[in-house]
């Protein structure tokens, strides 16, 4: 031990030094955590919408209950990408004092969804107290504005409603007056848990470990947390998941059509408990509540899913299994629900490791990307990305296996290599280019003989188009324009005859959003993006993982140069389809930016940016880093399930 101490004495020192700055940081986070629900106002409904350019500032003066934390309010976009300013302050109405100063930019709203503004301060003891809510706008370049909710109905709080157009209308407002909810008791567990995580880094130094063993310890310890932490349908449009799922697991491949030609699931009644069908206000105890309710089997209900029904059914192999295992040992919906979700992080668990194991270099890299919040949020629902993500990882891996090593490819190699090659082009169209990896794995390695060699690509590359393309068909039978303004016939024309403008649209939303991407790629919104993460936990994460992408591209990346052109081209050619495929069936005609794009999307297309990368040649040893990627991923995935636990206790 004494040798031990001596010969590591350096980077046990960095370690600790790291590790408390890191602990700060995660104490001062978690003892700054609120809670963010509000008491909705049942009196007051939206009637109407007040766009802001037109009225300037408007003002909503309130009167708060017992305590005062804030207040949400309803903005509209009418699905327009609006480049607004919008300034929120809260006032006291007595002595004119500015209480809180909010800066959004109406790009981050969504419609029908309150946008909430906390106060750093609970007001308590002001029942009666009068507060002023102020609204402004600088408005952006673009033509469409932001509006605010009204009503032209009273509420009991709200003392002089705003005046407009001779009616009497009020803000769509809604008080925040929950208490902070992390108390002495909480930091401490948090503390403990990162600290023990902290122990296992420290034993880490100077020690020989497999990424992948140390990847699958982490997803039985953390990875269950998240799974027990995120409540059912709280990960975006886990309901259609939830649809799907259980259609496939009855048999039915293909979703029915519904009234409009969209899908529409013909399933049990009840399967979602009528009480968790209000998802903005499902929490732990209303799932605890809701868990004896059983599914009725015997009448069929028509659920709209338009959305889920394009993807084929291979994308919900694992959470169908799950469903089909629930329903043959329960009759409850809940618990049907839990198992799909559990089959699926089983499968994409293993999945994730196996890739891990393959990749011949960028296992930290790869091992980063995983234990990702958003990444092991996706892995414990019902979403198909999961599997999607785990698959083209597997993809991209064993393509690169198979290129390092120098004898030529086993039976099960092969065989392998077209299951997952199909699989990836079924999964979701817009990955299709990388079944087309297979094309630079050597030819000799493919086959006894070179032309055989060159055969088993045709065939591969061949197979996996046909697949992709025929779902394609089937898909379009399913496609609606059910969004304002999308026009899908007419955007495909505009794109192909005025290109120069959609290069415009392209680099207008690189520029406006790829802040927003890269924070919730990692997890700085979590669940259904209203749970909200350390940003700097997120920035540090960050930095770690294009670190460690410099690292691995420059040390072990035995590709050429030419293979390197064709990675980030691939890598580009994935992001491009899938921003032009969102454009096209997801953003308003000629809108001058695309919606819809997540940061998770470029999750599965990462190591591509790894391989084709290069630079001067770094000096780092594999296992100099480890120890401290082990603390920051302990750190940030417990702050992050505390906010995540936090504000689903209430």
């Amino acid at each position: 031990m004494r040798e031990f101490m001596k010969s590591n004495k350096g980077k046990i020192y960095i370690y600790i030094v790291v590790s408390i700055l890191l602990v700060l940081i995660s104490c001062i986070y978690m003892n700054s955590l609120k809670s963010q629900r509000y008491v909705e106002t049942e009196a007051l409904l939206c009637e109407g919408m007040l766009p802001l350019n037109v009225s300037g500032v408007v003002e909503q003066e309130i009167t708060a209950g017992e305590e005062f934390l804030g207040v949400a309010v309803q903005f509209y976009t009418r699905e327009y990408a609006c480049t607004d300013e919008v300034t929120v302050e809260i006032i006291d109405a007595d002595t004119k004092d500015v209480l809180g100063h909010f800066e959004r930019n109406a790009e981050s709203f969504t419609d029908e969804k309150r946008e909430v503004f906390l106060l750093d301060k609970v007001q308590k003891d002001v029942a009666g107290k009068n507060y002023l809510v102020r609204i402004s706008i600088q408005e952006g370049a673009n033509e469409k504005h932001v509006s605010v909710g009204v009503s032209t109905q009273t509420n009991e709080w709200i003392d002089k409603p705003y005046a407009a157009n001779s009616n009497k209308q009020d803000l769509k407002l809604e008080m925040s007056v929950c208490e902070p909810v992390i108390t002495d008791g909480y930091v401490f567990v948090a503390v403990l848990c990162i600290l023990a995580f902290l122990v296992a880094g420290y034993a880490l130094i100077g020690k020989p470990i497999k990424e992948e063993r140390l990847l699958l310890i982490f997803l039985g310890t953390i990875g269950i947390l998240y799974f027990l932490a995120i409540p059912m349908l709280q990960v975006p449009d886990e309901n259609g998941h939830f649809y799907r799922s259980y259609e496939i697991s009855q048999g039915d491949f293909l979703t029915p059509h519904g009234i409009d030609d969209s899908g529409a699931s013909y399933l049990p009644k009840d399967i979602i408990p009528e009480s968790l069908e209000t998802i903005d206000a499902i929490n732990y105890d209303k799932i605890r509540e809701a868990s004896d309710e059983k599914i009725d089997r015997k009448h069929k209900e028509y659920y709209a899913n338009p959305t889920q029904a394009l993807y084929a059914p291979i994308s919900y192999l694992p959470q169908a299994l799950g469903c089909l295992v629930g329903r043959l040992i329960s009759d409850k919906g809940v618990t049907i629900f839990y198992m799909g979700r559990l089959a699926n992080f089983i499968a994409c668990s293993l999945l994730a490791a196996w890739a891990v194991r393959l990749i011949p270099f960028g296992k930290r890299f790869l091992l980063l990307i995983i234990c990702m919040p958003m990444y092991l949020q996706q892995m414990v629902s019902l979403s198909s990305d999961a599997f999607i993500n785990a698959m083209a990882l597997v993809m991209i891996a064993l393509v690169l296996k198979l290129m390092q090593q120098e004898s030529v490819c086993g039976k099960g190699q092969r065989i392998a290599l077209l299951v997952i090659s199909f699989m990836v082009a079924l999964c979701k169209i817009v990955y299709l280019p990388l079944c087309f990896l297979v094309l630079f794995i050597p030819s000799e390695k493919l086959g006894k003989t070179i032309k055989r060699g060159h055969i088993y690509k045709a065939v591969c590359v061949a197979v996996s188009t046909v697949l992709n393309l025929g779902w394609l068909l089937i898909g379009f039978s399913y496609m609606i324009e059910f969004r304002p303004g999308v026009d899908t016939p007419a955007q495909i024309v505009y794109i192909l005859t005025q290109p120069w403008k959609y290069l415009g649209v392209l680099c207008s939303t690189f520029a406006m959003k790829i802040v927003d991407w890269m924070g919730t790629m990692v997890g700085a919104k979590m669940c259904i993006l209203n749970v909200y993460t350390s940003l700097t936990l997120v920035v540090i994460y960050l930095v770690y993982l294009i670190f460690e992408m410099i690292i691995a591209a420059n040390e072990h990346n035995f590709l050429s140069k030419k293979y390197k052109l064709l990675q980030i081209g691939m890598f580009l050619l994935v992001f491009l389809i899938t921003l032009t495929s969102l454009y096209v069936q997801w953003t308003a005609y000629k809108n001058p930016q695309i919606e819809g794009f997540q940061g998770r999307y470029f999750i599965p297309i990462l190591p591509l940016l790894m391989c084709g990368l290069k630079a001067k040649k770094l000096t780092v040893s594999d296992k100099q880093l480890l120890q401290y990627e082990w603390a920051m991923i302990a750190i940030i995935n417990i702050t992050t399930l505390f906010s995540i636990i936090t504000y689903y206790m209430q």
